[in-house]
């Protein structure tokens, strides 16, 4: 399999995004907390907890306006709380 340069950048960079999203559920939403064992209790559990990160990348982004790239960190939004 042949990629080019571009499409292996590309790759690389959406899964650091990806990776990024789940160090930061784990360690503030409380995604690995979890001690459910019915699999609808844990599918609840899994997508609070992305809903609460993606309303926090919402809510600071909504407030950004600055000419720079928007790059969220929970614990960025955590000590603005």
């Amino acid at each position: 399999m042949h990629l080019p340069p571009e499409q292996i950048l590309e790759y690389y960079q959406a899964r650091f995004q990806i990776e990024f999203i789940f160090r930061d559920a784990k360690q503030f939403t409380g995604l690995s907390d979890c001690q459910a064992r019915h699999l609808p209790r844990l599918d609840f559990h899994f997508t609070a907890s992305l809903i609460a990160l993606n309303l926090a990348k919402h809510e600071l982004s909504s407030c950004h306006s600055s000419a720079k790239s928007f790059v969220f960190s929970m614990a960025s939004y955590k000590r603005l709380e």
